[in-house]
């Protein structure tokens, strides 16, 4: 790996902003027959979270919240061409989460036309716009997320006059858009053939699980992408399972 290391640029992240922007996450697991891709700039998907348990292993742990799918598509200009920022307003976990039950499904559908209102707010600021969806703060008792690589204050001011429940509204940051992300991972998957068990997009960035022993290549893609990728080397078990994409 030849790059200049992302970790360089983060260290002028005040003045050096990241381009791109998609609704969207997702990951792939070595071995597994991969879905067609889906055009993730020009196809974002429904505000819906239904169904949303094919996406989760049945070992899963809770995950840090519920966020939307595709597949990622390569694309190394635009990785190549990133500046990702330094972080201070990271997207929170879950304190809680859904039970399955009618209260889960009345939550949901209550909140979920905000989530139209940001996926359309988001799509107009590609440019900066990470991703979406929902932070479970109890059971039950999810609020909407949203985030970007910069101008934080600014989007969540416009963004609050437009939900219908601003105080139920979380808008954070990430150090790459959600296009790079996507972008950057699956280069990784082609890149990393044999070496990982998962790659995938998480609501902070890419989140990489490397084969036991591949200590040393995790430091080098730490060192090299920064800010925009969680890498670990071992078992998944000991980290926060990526979410999967959906069997077509």
């Amino acid at each position: 790996m030849n790059r200049t290391p992302w970790s360089a640029w983060a260290l002028m992240s005040m003045c050096c902003v990241a381009s791109c922007g998609d609704p969207a996450g997702t990951s792939a697991g070595q071995g597994a027959t991969a879905p067609s891709p889906v055009p993730v700039a020009t196809q974002p998907l429904p505000t819906t979270t239904l169904g949303a348990e094919r996406l989760i292993p049945a070992s899963a742990p809770v995950v840090p919240a519920t966020t939307l799918f595709t597949e990622p598509q390569r694309n190394d200009a635009l990785v190549a061409a990133a500046r990702p920022v330094t972080v201070t307003e990271p997207c929170p976990g879950s304190s809680g989460g859904p039970d399955g039950s009618d209260a889960m499904f009345a939550e949901m559908s209550r909140v979920e036309p905000m989530l139209g209102v940001v996926l359309q707010y988001g799509g107009q600021h590609r440019e900066q716009f990470g991703s979406y969806g929902l932070v479970w703060q109890d059971t039950n008792d999810a609020s909407v997320f949203i985030s970007f690589t910069a101008d934080l204050d600014v989007h969540r001011e416009a963004l609050r006059t437009l939900v219908s429940f601003p105080d139920e509204l979380i808008v954070c940051q990430v150090a790459v858009s959600g296009d790079v992300a996507q972008a950057l991972a699956a280069q990784l998957v082609d890149e990393l053939e044999g070496r990982y068990q998962s790659v995938g997009v998480g609501v902070n960035g890419v989140e990489v699980v490397l084969m036991p022993g591949e200590e040393a290549l995790a430091a080098d893609l730490a060192e090299e992408y920064g800010g925009a990728l969680t890498v670990t080397a071992g078992s998944p078990a000991d980290v926060a399972m990526p979410l999967l994409p959906a069997e077509g």
